[in-house]
């Protein structure tokens, strides 16, 4: 039932936002799968899912429409695990279903940037896709007891959860952070068993694996991705440090004259930056790469509370605090489908985009949920009420590591960007965000109903 209701979600959405929408890297990354040519400034690894969609026949339309049935899947059997978990007393499976379809129009109604996210053909929509796919079989094997009182692990299921952990770590380059929960998690779900332990390297393995074939499927050229996030956050240093009348430093040349008063904590990317007369666009050429890197580990070394200060400036503008986020993704004019088709985007969905913008993000969304911020706070809160109860011996071992784990997904994610922020930009922190609302909405709905007795989770 849970994928039936999901399948039924995409179907609705799929009518109103077909096409689909593509955002900006996204078109980058058609283009590159159809020259079967790719850089690594985007991850490679969507350029060559692609290239595999385009050699199978498929266009960009079917890929979407891949997309959102595995999105409103993902989410529906991800909410559905949540509300079996075995801290609760069980719910009849049509009550269940009954507050999972309640829960599925929630999410289809455009009052959240998530219906219009997973409208758009974007690499951190698949990034969702694999997390929730994962974290639902690990609630499966860890957290829901079978008929018989039993966890349902497996080996098929371990490899399944092992390849979507390593698939979203290679989705965007700072999802690597996923890896360490993904290989706990592994050991987590097979404790039981001998050699467990050996469980962590699966996740690592697949990585390695998908990455190899990755680069089998589509040629992929080096070109130091990460010299742009080291120049930007060398820009930042600038405006905050400017360096002395003897001092030299490779970024200053390219600074354009009064670069400060279009500067921005978090940055803008590197081609509005260029645009807004702040920087050159010859500071991000190959040949520079090598300085920018040196001067970038440099400074680290030796200015390590101002290099700290660059990035906490940069994580708080992405949290939402300044309100610089963008909040769609994507539009229906990087679609190559409708530009060959001449033909013009739904209408329906323009008319939702609108409203969601004039009304819903102005007047509900953005002072009702303030960015990303609440939610990092709130994955924070519920970490340590976890500790606390651990504490008091108020939950078993068992119990707090499950937990633990699971939470540690979304606080790795949010993490992630305080080692690079590229723009402030809504989108980079919505996996994170989407699984703690997600899990706030779940809990108190079952919080309405009475706990179990036993507060273990049938590990």
């Amino acid at each position: 039932m849970p994928v039936f209701l999901g399948i039924v979600a995409a179907l609705i959405h799929s009518m109103v936002f077909y096409p689909g929408m593509v955002a900006w890297d996204m078109r980058v990354q058609i283009d590159e799968a159809l020259a079967g040519c790719a850089g690594d400034v985007h991850p490679p690894v969507v350029a060559a899912i692609l290239h595999l969609f385009f050699l199978s026949g498929l266009t960009v339309g079917r890929v979407f429409i891949i997309q959102e049935i595995l999105f409103w899947t993902g989410l529906s059997v991800f909410l559905d695990s949540l509300l079996q978990l075995g801290f609760f007393r069980p719910l009849k499976s049509s009550a269940r279903h009954g507050i999972l379809a309640v829960l599925l129009v929630l999410y289809l109604m455009p009052l959240t940037p998530y219906n219009f996210y997973a409208a758009t053909l974007l690499k951190d929509s698949w990034l969702v896709i694999a997390i929730l796919w994962g974290l639902h079989h690990f609630l499966v094997m860890a957290g829901i007891p079978g008929n018989d009182g039993t966890v349902r692990t497996g080996t098929l299921r371990m490899f399944t959860m092992s390849g979507c952990f390593a698939c979203a770590a290679l989705f965007r380059h700072n999802a690597v952070l996923l890896l360490p929960g993904a290989c706990a998690a592994g050991v987590f779900c097979m404790w039981n068993r001998r050699y467990s332990w050996a469980w962590a390297l699966l996740p690592l393995l697949l990585y390695a694996g998908i990455q190899t074939g990755a680069a089998a499927t589509i040629r992929i050229h080096k070109n130091n991705w990460n010299r742009f996030y080291y120049a930007l956050e060398l820009i930042s240093y600038e405006a905050i440090n400017p360096p002395a009348d003897s001092e030299h430093r490779f970024v200053t040349p390219f600074l354009k004259p009064g670069f400060k008063q279009h500067f921005s904590f978090g940055g803008l990317g590197v081609t509005p930056w260029v645009e807004n007369e702040i920087v050159r666009q010859e500071l991000f050429d190959d040949a520079n790469a090598g300085a920018i890197t040196q001067e970038y580990f440099s400074l680290l070394r030796r200015h390590p509370l101002l290099m700290t200060r660059v990035k906490l400036n940069a994580f708080a503008a992405l949290l939402g605090l300044d309100w610089s986020w963008s909040v769609l993704a994507g539009n229906y004019s990087n679609n190559p489908e409708l530009a060959a088709s001449h033909s013009s985007p739904p209408r329906f969905a323009t008319s939702l985009m609108t409203f969601y913008e004039r009304i819903a993000y102005k007047k509900i969304y953005r002072p009702a949920v303030l960015g990303h911020l609440p939610w990092a706070v709130m994955n924070l809160l519920m970490a340590s009420g976890v500790i606390a109860l651990l504490r008091s011996r108020k939950l078993s071992p068992a119990s707090g590591f499950f937990l633990l784990l699971f939470l540690s997904f979304p606080l790795a994610y949010y993490l992630s960007y305080l080692i690079f922020a590229p723009s402030a930009d809504y989108r980079y922190m919505m996996p994170s965000t989407l699984l703690i609302q997600a899990a706030a909405l779940v809990f108190a709905v079952r919080c309405t109903l009475p706990f179990k007795n036993d507060t273990g989770c049938h590990k």
